[in-house]
C-alpha cells in the first residue's frame, strides 16, 4: 500500500517523527535555561556560583549537540517538501480561498510574534540563545530583522506562486512551525515586544 503525500498517516508519521528527534532538543534547552537561571541568580563569592557556572556549560554544550542534528532533520525535511513542491505542476497565482487567506493572516501574526521575540533574544545574549542556524547563536538585531524581512517576501512570493491545494499544505506547515517556534519562546520566557 502506497501513501501519498495527502494522506493522514503519512502527515501523521512525519510529524511523529518530527516530535521524536525535537524531544531531546527541548529537554536541553529546558535544562540549559534552568543552568543558566541558577548560575545567574547566585552571587560570585558563593560555594554554588561556579558549579552552577559549569552545569550551565554542560547544559549549553549537550544542547549543541543536540541542536545540531536537530537542524539538519528539519534542513532534510525542508529540502524534501521543496523537491515535492517544484515536482508539482504549477498554476501560478491561482486564487485565493477565503479559508486560505485567514490562514496567511494567522501566519503572518506570528511570523511578527516570532520576530519580536527573535529581536528580543537578540538583545539579551547573555540570557538567550537563538536555535536558528540560519541566523547563529547571537545575531544582531539588524541581522534578525534582514532575515524576517526576506522571509516574508519570499515566502509571500513562493505562496501565490503555488497552486491552489499545495497553498493549503504550505500554510498549515507554516502555521504548525510558527507556532510550535512561539510556544517554545514563550515556555522559556521570552516576551514579544519589538
Amino acid at each position: 500500500m502506497q501513501t501519498s503525500a495527502k494522506s493522514p498517516k503519512f502527515r501523521a508519521r512525519i510529524r511523529a517523527a518530527w516530535v521524536r528527534r525535537n524531544a531531546p532538543l527541548k529537554s536541553a534547552e529546558y535544562a540549559l535555561r534552568l543552568a543558566t537561571d541558577a548560575a545567574t541568580r547566585t552571587e560570585p563569592g558563593h560555594p554554588d556560583h561556579q558549579r552552577a557556572h559549569r552545569l550551565a556549560d554542560r547544559a549549553r554544550a549537550a544542547a549543541r549537540a543536540i541542536r545540531k542534528p536537530a537542524a539538519r532533520f528539519a534542513r532534510v525535511a525542508a529540502t524534501t517538501a521543496g523537491l515535492a513542491l517544484a515536482m508539482t505542476p504549477a498554476h501560478a497565482a491561482d486564487d485565493w480561498t477565503d479559508s486560505q487567506l485567514a490562514k496567511a493572516a494567522a501566519l503572518a501574526t506570528l511570523t511578527a510574534a516570532d520576530w519580536s521575540q527573535t529581536r528580543n533574544i537578540a538583545r539579551h545574549p547573555s540570557r538567550w540563545h537563538e536555535t536558528n542556524p540560519l541566523l547563529g547563536e547571537h545575531p544582531t538585531t539588524a541581522t534578525v530583522d534582514r532575515h524576517f524581512i526576506a522571509s516574508a517576501v519570499l515566502g509571500a512570493a513562493l505562496l501565490h506562486a503555488l497552486p491552489s491545494n499545495v497553498r493549503d499544505y504550505a500554510l498549515d506547515a507554516g502555521l504548525v512551525l510558527e507556532v510550535g517556534c512561539v510556544a517554545n519562546n514563550v515556555r522559556l520566557g521570552i516576551g514579544i515586544k519589538f
